[in-house]
């Protein structure tokens, strides 16, 4: 069995967004009906007033949303005019469910009360990797053409990369933002149709992919 190393998550982060075809409600039924649905809709994660928040310095209507944080704070749902977008703080696997579910409900609002229509659906999942015993520079050599990995000399801390397909992309660079640390960030866009348990189990394969090749473990 090809060894592993084992690496530590000091944060990590997970954007979905589902952009609409069209906006199709004006900037004040965010605070009427579809908010009244949505709120009703969120109910089975405790959501109470203290969890509902807007935009009060919006600059132009792209900027107007109401913002629901569930999941002890780790989770804001924005609801906007041309949008709706997830981010959620350090996600866990066995969190899919429940992120899945809110989406959904979310949408099915939207859907029906507001008549939206999904054009495309983008998820990100970025990660900070500390690997176990320090240096961050070989496990990305793996990646280069041999001939550049020949003329690295020794002053070289780290090397970064991005890949790119027709739907998504990958980035492994150093992290800024902390020590002897990896960032790692996949972007894929996904059709209208797909649902968020199929974009899930895409976006966890692709983990597992990138993080076969650098050699890395995170559990």
């Amino acid at each position: 069995m090809e060894q592993r190393t084992h690496a530590d998550i000091p944060f990590a982060f997970f954007e979905y967004l589902a952009v609409y075809k069209r906006p199709t409600f004006g900037p004040f039924e965010l605070h009427d009906g579809l908010f009244t649905s949505i709120f009703a809709a969120l109910q089975p994660w405790n959501i109470t007033l203290q969890n509902v928040s807007s935009n009060q310095n919006a600059r132009n209507a792209s900027e107007i949303w109401t913002r629901f944080t569930l999941l002890n704070g780790r989770l804001n749902l924005n609801v906007g005019l041309g949008s709706l977008n997830i981010h959620l703080t350090n996600p866990n696997w066995s969190e899919a469910n429940p992120v899945a579910r809110i989406a959904a409900a979310s949408l099915e609002v939207l859907k029906k009360t507001a008549r939206v229509e999904i054009e495309t659906q983008r998820v990100s999942l970025g990660m900070h990797l500390t690997p176990k015993g320090g240096g961050i520079k070989g496990y990305v050599l793996s990646f280069s053409a041999a001939t550049a990995a020949a003329i690295l000399d020794h002053d070289v801390e780290a090397i970064g990369i991005s890949m790119y397909r027709k739907e998504s992309s990958w980035v492994v660079d150093k992290s800024l933002a902390y020590p002897q640390s990896l960032f790692v960030k996949i972007d894929h866009s996904f059709k209208p149709t797909m649902s968020f348990e199929e974009i899930s189990q895409a976006l966890k394969a692709e983990e597992t992919a990138i993080l076969d090749l650098l050699k890395l473990e995170i559990e």
